[in-house]
């Protein structure tokens, strides 16, 4: 079953295609993401998961008004 989705992927065009159907219908790709990806996540532990946190605040010069 696998062979037969990944090669009905490859004959559409493969990555092409997934590009343009997130433009055309995201939701429908965004639904195939959420099946595909992992639910949690689960480090290495030779190598841990590392989360930064950070919140920036960047200065934005407003436009002169005419």
């Amino acid at each position: 079953m696998r062979a037969m989705i990944l090669g009905a992927l490859d004959e559409a065009g493969g990555q092409q295609y997934l590009v343009r159907m997130a433009k055309e219908q995201p939701v429908a790709l965004l639904v195939l993401l959420g099946k595909v990806l992992p639910t949690t996540l689960a480090g290495d532990p030779a190598n841990p998961l590392a989360f930064v946190n950070r919140i920036e605040l960047v200065p934005v010069e407003p436009e002169p008004r005419e």
